[in-house]
């Protein structure tokens, strides 16, 4: 057996001092919107684009997976795509940056981004789509692929997925398709191909493989709705009092912004019941409005009809057991109401 050389774990240490020095702020000093910023909360938005140093920095270990997803991302563009597709991907070694101006109203949007690159036919060179990977563990994967499905099928979300933080991709995706073609205009395209792939390896129900890929096409009112949001947060940097909270309680979508400190104060994180189940305002506001319209459909169905053939068709739905308990119940208040008149006449 080898002996021991004496010193051990040096790599692993000087990883992890790497790892914990401070780094800069993934917000845009220079006055830019970051295309990788597409959280529905105005305020995180709005820390990101003023350049606020972040209160709660990424730990080693998710700045380990972040570099883990980089070489994927690397495998990916260079191996597997060329190699077992019919498909190139071109504009990734290095990564282009991609900048615009847009304008809404008085105020002038900025945004910049790299995408992860041009997909491509190969042997023709006819541009296909604009291609975004996202590395995922196995339940984010699970989760992502369940919404997507539902997407392309029109098959109707609930709450909590309209809200899903994957919504964001394709907001991502949105973004540089057109920041794309505004640069490139000889090289147009107007689908994205949103790449998603499982890091535990765990293959998917449908295609055998850990990765799904899904082809949604450009869409101008969304990149325009997209552009009136960013620009309401334009127009709150600068002011003292910052963008209204998406979420009204701490919930996890919170504890992993990285301005978490600075939107919730100390009592407020302290607080047990300052913890909710994660919805957002726009949620609650739409299951209220269910329930009313719920309350107002009962209350319209209790109501009885005056037409004789609707009274007839309500009372074969009831059947006769039903009518009888009716008529037991009704007289009672027959016999009360008669007694009531003999004592008042004698």
């Amino acid at each position: 057996m080898p002996r021991a050389g004496g010193v051990h774990n040096q790599i692993s240490k000087a990883v992890l001092r790497t790892l914990e020095t401070p780094f800069e702020s993934l917000g845009t000093s220079g006055g830019f919107f970051r295309c990788s910023e597409t959280s529905e909360c105005d305020r995180r938005v709005w820390y990101a684009r003023q350049g606020d140093k972040p209160s709660n920095s990424f730990s080693a270990v998710t700045r380990l997976k972040m570099n883990r997803g980089d070489v994927l991302h690397d495998y990916i563009r260079g191996k597997l795509i060329p190699k077992l597709t019919p498909y190139q991907v071109s504009y990734w070694n290095p990564e282009l940056q991609l900048a615009s101006e847009y304008k809404s109203g008085r105020s002038k949007i900025f945004l910049r981004g790299h995408c992860d690159g041009l997909l491509i036919q190969r042997g023709s060179g006819r541009p296909l789509a604009i291609l975004e990977i996202k590395t995922q563990g196995v339940w984010p994967f699970k989760k992502c692929v369940k919404i997507f499905d539902k997407i392309i099928h029109k098959e109707p979300l609930l709450p909590d997925e309209v809200f899903h933080y994957s919504q964001g991709f394709l907001l991502q995706g949105n973004r540089y398709i057109r920041l794309w073609n505004d640069a490139y205009p000889k090289l147009k395209v107007d689908r994205l191909c949103l790449l998603l792939f499982n890091v535990n390896g765990d293959p998917d129900e449908t295609t055998g493989l850990p990765m799904r890929d899904y082809w949604f096409k450009y869409d101008d009112k969304l990149f325009k709705k997209d552009i009136e949001r960013l620009a309401r947060v334009e127009r709150s940097i600068g002011c003292e009092e910052a963008p209204e909270k998406f979420y009204e309680k701490i919930g996890w979508q919170c504890e992993g912004c990285q301005w978490f400190n600075l939107c919730w104060s100390s009592s407020e994180r302290k607080s047990g019941a300052s913890r909710s189940s994660k919805k957002p305002k726009s949620v609650s506001s739409t299951r209220a409005k269910a329930n009313e319209r719920t309350v107002s459909r009962r209350s319209s169905s209790s109501k009885r009809s005056t037409d004789p053939v609707l009274e007839d068709s309500q009372a074969r739905r009831k059947g006769p057991r039903r009518l009888k308990a009716d008529a037991k119940d009704a007289k009672p208040k027959a016999r009360r109401k008669k007694m009531g008149n003999h004592k008042a006449t004698g």
